[in-house]
């Protein structure tokens, strides 16, 4: 649950693979000064350290055959929504690749406020050249689909200062994680959802019928969103390049 009537406290998962994005988020976003770290495991070292080792095992499965990079993220959003559920109170979750708009915590302050106390997850943005599906109401039988944008990179200067009014709708379908907000409720309901990263298969959930094997965290909670009290934000309050190809997890340095 959540009043609306402070900011929840922040935490940002990140790796020492690219030890840079850490610091360019802080240096980037407002707002974020007090967010704690929660440094994910390093997929590269997994076998090096014992340690390491025996934590991701007891958070998979035998059968998962996600990339570990995915399964270190996941596992550090894990811990994100076991504090959360430990502090009884919601806390807002950044990726360090994430770029926020400059007046982050009155927006977002503001539109917590407007959807009451039942809620589980906001989503404060998406990946852009991946589809999203929401509807206008939760009543509502009809899905609007956001088609996706395959080329795109924003000058994330003129993101974090557009002063655009957003509204949350309710979330049906959506790729990425990188900004959120999550209630206890929710994040408890989510580590019951999904207790143990094991292959999982996403059936039919959206407009198209689409379905998949899901390989990360995020397009498992395709399978959450839908029936459950999840909002994305749109215009969304953060922005992300979703590159592939300098991602810790699709995509680490050797």
């Amino acid at each position: 649950m959540n009043s609306g009537s402070s900011h929840p406290k922040k935490f940002v998962i990140s790796t020492e693979i690219y030890k840079d994005r850490l610091s360019h988020f802080f240096n980037t976003n407002n707002d974020v000064s007090e967010a704690q770290v929660i440094m994910g495991m390093n997929a590269l070292k997994l076998d090096a350290d014992p340690e390491m080792t025996e934590i991701f095992k007891e958070g998979t499965t035998e059968n998962c055959n996600w990339p570990k990079g995915s399964i270190c993220c996941g596992l550090a959003h894990f811990e994100a929504l076991r504090t959360c559920v430990e502090l009884g109170e919601p806390v807002t979750i950044f990726e360090d690749d994430a770029i926020l708009v400059s007046d982050f915590d009155a927006k977002s302050k503001d539109l917590l406020g407007r959807i009451g106390t039942e809620w589980d997850i906001v989503q404060w943005g998406y990946n852009w050249d991946s589809f999203l599906d929401v509807r206008f109401q939760k009543t509502d039988k009809t899905v609007f689909r956001v088609q996706p944008i395959r080329e795109y990179k924003l000058n994330f200067e003129k993101f974090q200062d557009w002063g655009m009014n957003s509204t949350l709708f309710p979330l049906v379908s959506t790729f990425g994680m990188h900004a959120y907000t999550v209630s206890p409720s929710g994040a408890k309901k989510i580590l019951e959802f999904y207790p143990k990263f094991t292959d999982f298969f996403v059936d039919n959930i959206n407009l198209l019928g689409h379905s998949y094997w899901a390989s990360s965290l995020d397009m498992v909670l395709n399978a959450f969103y839908n029936s459950n009290n999840c909002f994305v934000a749109l215009p969304p309050l953060s922005y992300v390049v979703n590159d592939k190809q300098a991602s810790a997890i699709w995509n680490p340095p050797v």
